[in-house]
C-alpha cells in the first residue's frame, strides 16, 4: 500500500494513510504534507494469555472498533482502498464505513486470506469456509478491483468480481548497483559480518571485501576471484520450504568440493531475519523447533523440522567439517540498504509457492527490478513473472535447483553467458516502473466520471 499511497501523492490527490507501527517509512511519505498518517494501536499483550479462540474474539473485537473509530473520525474521504489480505475484520470495518460516509470501496487483491489461514488449520476447518464465505462476500461490495495476476482476475470474475490486473512493479530505487555502492555497502556489513571479509587479504589493496577491492589507484573494482552471490528472502512461512535451498546449497557444498570441478565458491544471503526473531517469540514455536548456531556469523547452521517431519535439513553440529565453498549469512538490514544488496546480487532463488496459487512474490519483483535473474520454485501461475529460460528458471525440487545452479555458474569466471542473456532479457521488465504501470492501470479508474465522488 505504500506504492499507493507515493503514487496518489504524485497526482495530487491527498492521502491518509492507516496502519500500525513496527516499520519506518520511507522519507518520501514519511515527509509529504499530503499524506497524513494514522498509527493503530497495537493488540493489548494480555491476549496472548488466553486461550486461541478467545484471543483471536478478542482480536477481531479490538482491531474493528479501533480501525472503525480512526475512520468515522478521520477527514472524510472518497475512496478507502484496502490490501487484501488480512480481510479480517478489515473488509467489513472499511466497507460499514464507506457505507455509513458514502466513500468507495477499493480492494487491491494480492492473495486470499481464507487460503492462508488454511495453511494452520486446514482447508476443511469450518473457520476456513467461514473465512471464505466472509471474504468473497465484502469482496463483491466494492466499486473497484485490482489483483495481481490474470490467474487471480479469472478466478474472482467467476465469483462475481470485477477486477483489473496491476502486475507488481519495483520502484526506481531498485535497480543495478554500482560497483562503488556496493564495496561502500559490504565494507559497511563487514564490521558486523565476518562472511563479508575475504579469507586472504592482499596488501596492494587500499581496502577489500569478499566481492570488491579498492585498488591503489582508488577505483573500485569486482574482485576476479570473487564468489559468486546469491540472495533469497523468507518469511519462513507454510508456504515457502526453504529446506529446499538449504538442502541445495549442501549438495552443492559437496559438487564444488571435487576435484576438476568449475563451480564458484558461493556466498548465500537470506533476508528476513526479522520473522526469525519474531517467530522465537511466538506461538509459531509450537510448530517448528529452530536451532541457530552463531546467528549473524560467518557460518549458520539451521535446523528446521516441522512436527510431522523427523527430517533435519541442516545443522552445523551434525557436520564433520565446516562447508568450505558455500557460505550463508542471515543479515539485519536497513530498509535503504535492500535494494542495494539486491543490486549486488547474481543470482536470486525464491521459494514462495502461494497459498492460493495465484499471487506472484513480490520479492522476484525487487529482484528483476534490480536486473537480477531469478530461479523460483514452480507454481500455478509464477510463468505470469518468472519466464523459463528468458528472465529466469523454475524449479520443482532441490535436485533440478542444484541443477540449475551448476548451469547458470559453471561459466562464472569465463563469461557468464545465461546470466546475462537473462540479464538483458530482464531489461524490458525494468523498463517499466511501478508509477508508471499505476498511471496507466489505476489513475484512469479514480478520475473518470463513472467514480467521482459527490
Amino acid at each position: 500500500m505504500l506504492y499507493h499511497t507515493s503514487s496518489f501523492a504524485k497526482e495530487g490527490f491527498h492521502v491518509d494513510l492507516v496502519g500500525y507501527g513496527g516499520s519506518k517509512l520511507p522519507d518520501s511519505i514519511r515527509r509529504n504534507k499530503d499524506i497524513r498518517k494514522y498509527l493503530l494501536p497495537d493488540v493489548p499483550a494480555f491476549l496472548k494469555y488466553c486461550p486461541r479462540l478467545l484471543v483471536f474474539i478478542l482480536k477481531v473485537i479490538f482491531q474493528s472498533i479501533t480501525l472503525g473509530v480512526t475512520l468515522l473520525f478521520s477527514p472524510k474521504a472518497g475512496f478507502i482502498m484496502i490490501q487484501n489480505p488480512p480481510c479480517i475484520p478489515t473488509l467489513a470495518v472499511c466497507w460499514l464505513v464507506c457505507w455509513l460516509r458514502g466513500s468507495k470501496l477499493v480492494i487491491d487483491w494480492h492473495n486470499y486470506g481464507y487460503t492462508i489461514l488454511s495453511l494452520g488449520v486446514g482447508e476443511q476447518h469450518a473457520l476456513v469456509k467461514i473465512a471464505k464465505w466472509y471474504e468473497f462476500l465484502f469482496g463483491r461490495f466494492s466499486a473497484v478491483n485490482f489483483c495481481v495476476t490474470n490467474a487471480m482476475r479469472t478466478d474472482l470474475s467467476s465469483l462475481g468480481i470485477s477486477a483489473n490486473t496491476l502486475y507488481d512493479k519495483a520502484p526506481e530505487e531498485f535497480k543495478k548497483t554500482p560497483v562503488e555502492d556496493k564495496h561502500k555497502l559490504l565494507l559497511k556489513l563487514s564490521e558486523k559480518y565476518d562472511l563479508f571479509v575475504p579469507d586472504k587479504k592482499s596488501e596492494k589493496y587500499k581496502e577489500e571485501t569478499v566481492l570488491t577491492v579498492k585498488q591503489s589507484d582508488g577505483k573500485i573494482v569486482n574482485r576476479q576471484d570473487r564468489p559468486a552471490f546469491l540472495i533469497s528472502s523468507t518469511s519462513w512461512t507454510e508456504d515457502e520450504d526453504f529446506g529446499v535451498l538449504l538442502q541445495t546449497l549442501h549438495e552443492y557444498e559437496i559438487a564444488a568440493d571435487t576435484k576438476d570441478n568449475k563451480l564458484p565458491d558461493v556466498v548465500c544471503v537470506i533476508t528476513g531475519l526479522l520473522y526469525i526473531c519474531h517467530l522465537l517469540t511466538t506461538e509459531l514455536m509450537k510448530n517448528y523447533h529452530i536451532g541457530i548456531a552463531f546467528i549473524l556469523m560467518m557460518h549458520i547452521g539451521i535446523v528446521i523440522s516441522k512436527k510431522r517431519s523427523t527430517e533435519r535439513i541442516l545443522q552445523r553440529e551434525d557436520r564433520k567439517a565446516e562447508w568450505k565453498h558455500v557460505k550463508i549469512c542471515l543479515p539485519w538490514l536497513e530498509s535503504e540498504d535492500y535494494p542495494v544488496l539486491l543490486g549486488s546480487a547474481d543470482l536470486g532463488v525464491c521459494l514462495h509457492t502461494s497459498s492460493s496459487g495465484l499471487d506472484l512474490p513480490m520479492k522476484v519483483v525487487d529482484m528483476f527490478g534490480c536486473g537480477v535473474p531469478v530461479c523460483a520454485i514452480d507454481y500455478n501461475c509464477i510463468s505470469e513473472l518468472v519466464q523459463h529460460n528468458h528472465n529466469g528458471l523454475v524449479f520443482s525440487n532441490s535436485k533440478h535447483l542444484l541443477q540449475q545452479l551448476k548451469i547458470l555458474l559453471d561459466d562464472f569466471h569465463t563469461g557468464q553467458k545465461r546470466l546475462t542473456e537473462m540479464r538483458e532479457k530482464l531489461e524490458i521488465f525494468q523498463a517499466i516502473r511501478w508509477h508508471e504501470s499505476w498511471k496507466k492501470t489505476v489513475l484512469p479508474l479514480f478520475t473518470s466520471e463513472k467514480l467521482k465522488v459527490h
